[in-house]
């Protein structure tokens, strides 16, 4: 049995859900759902992969059952360490009148638990921490080398630049097929002169801008896979959302190979690829419709791996096996599909807080944090850029004296050049200095 299964079946049996996992980036949204006997509910949710909370609009704390298919409002246990179901259906029920308080919540220190097991079953499947240990690890060698004087370091290892490219899957159902037209979701990943829906440029113009030209991301986009089964044996919200998406690629990769202009037209284009291992670099799942509206379960967005059906070969020495999975709806947005996409391609963490209130994190002020609207999401942070092979910097020591002038602008000749003050004989610890305004991708 592999690391990662026994790491699932180790929480099973005390986490809901374990093995699923919503997407990577804080959200607070309002979010549709239609209880068993068609009551249609509305539900403001907060949160991330690791840890959500969910209430009425009115402030009652809910829980969803995965048995009944419903959403309860929620108590807390006698211990303060999970949330419990108090049997009062929310839209049938009156919590006032029962006695319920609004706003409940489990103690700090069991959320915390909570997230840190959950991160733990995700960091097995996406390798994050270690692939981003092994890169900072790469530029501390970089840095050490250039401190001994001139080198040549063309590409350095730890970079993410020139042409990169991911895949795009889109698919649809026989009972919710696609309305957002391919033509509309390859220009929202490949324009150059991108704004449907509001949006600050496509996913390309994201990355270009902010590697200031370094980096050129592409999606292979394919045509709408049809699946052969409904929409509701996969947003199955009895199951989790890791389970179901695995079940999805697998189901869309096999109808996709057995169409009868694959070998000759599709698979050729899956060449252009950036593959690493073996393993397509950045896979994105797009599929038609809503989310389901229940967090981990179902078909709610994730990023994770195909853990449960391994992974899945495109051609020989291309396969899927990382992944992140979003539902298209009605209209796009990119914030998440590039949040997505630093972990995937540049191995980024994501840096926010876990505990909500961003100590510790970058807040609002980076893209793998709390990232700004979905539309015009912000800068990447000078930590990650420098990672990434974008930034010039310049060491100061407590012997500098001079000038410094940061760009905030980008095309500027001086954008995403930054100072770094590392505290002497310690290469992990050290100040880095970047110049933010409220304009253009920073407008939030």
């Amino acid at each position: 049995m592999s690391q990662l299964r026994k790491y699932v079946l180790q929480w099973v049996g005390l986490l809901i859900c374990a093995a699923s996992f919503v997407q990577a980036a804080p959200f607070a949204k309002t979010i549709s759902f239609q209880q068993p006997d068609g009551t249609m509910i509305e539900l403001w949710g907060q949160g991330d992969e690791f840890r959500a909370v969910f209430e009425t609009l009115d402030g009652y704390t809910v829980m969803f059952d995965p048995a009944a298919k419903t959403y309860f409002y929620a108590a807390v246990s006698a211990d303060c360490t999970q949330l419990i179901s108090t049997g009062l259906e929310v839209g049938k029920a009156n919590p006032q009148a029962r006695g319920i308080a609004q706003h409940l919540r489990i103690s700090d220190d069991a959320a915390r638990l909570q997230a840190r097991a959950r991160f733990d079953i995700w960091d097995l499947g996406m390798q994050v921490t270690a692939r981003w240990n092994a890169r900072k690890k790469a530029l501390r060698v970089a840095e050490a080398l250039l401190a001994d004087g001139p080198v040549q370091l063309s590409p350095p290892a730890y970079t993410t630049t020139n042409q990169k490219m991911g895949l795009t899957l889109l698919i649809d159902f026989p009972d919710d097929p696609g309305t957002v037209p391919r033509a509309d979701i390859v220009d929202y990943c490949n324009g150059d002169a991108y704004t449907g829906n509001g949006n600050n440029g496509s996913v390309k113009k994201y990355y270009l801008d902010n590697s200031n030209g370094l980096l050129v991301y592409s999606n292979t986009v394919t045509a709408y896979i049809r699946m052969v089964l409904p929409k509701s044996y996969y947003n199955d919200t009895s199951k989790g959302s890791g389970a179901q998406a695995n079940l999805l690629i697998r189901d869309a990769v096999a109808i996709l190979k057995a169409l009868p202009n694959y070998a000759t037209q599709i698979a050729p284009t899956f060449s252009k690829l950036t593959v690493s291992d073996g393993q397509v670099a950045a896979c994105n799942v797009f599929y038609a419709g809503g989310n389901g509206g229940v967090w981990q379960y179902g078909l709610w967005p994730h990023s994770w791996s195909l853990y449960n059906v391994g992974a899945q070969t495109l051609v020989p020495g291309v396969a899927i096996y990382k992944y992140q999975v979003t539902n298209i709806g009605s209209s796009l947005a990119i914030d998440t599909f590039c949040h997505e996409n630093g972990h995937m391609l540049c191995d980024f963490p994501d840096i926010y807080d876990y505990k909500y209130d961003s100590k510790g994190g970058a807040g609002n002020f980076c893209l793998m944090d709390y990232g700004g609207p979905g539309n015009n999401p912000v800068q990447i942070c000078a930590y990650l850029k420098r990672a990434a092979g974008w930034a010039t910097t310049v060491e100061l020591t407590f012997l500098s004296n001079t000038n410094a002038t940061l760009a905030a602008t980008q095309g500027d000749p001086d954008f995403n050049r930054f100072y770094r003050y590392q505290k002497p004989g310690t290469p992990s610890e050290y100040y880095l200095f970047e110049n933010r305004q409220k304009a253009g991708r920073d407008a939030s």
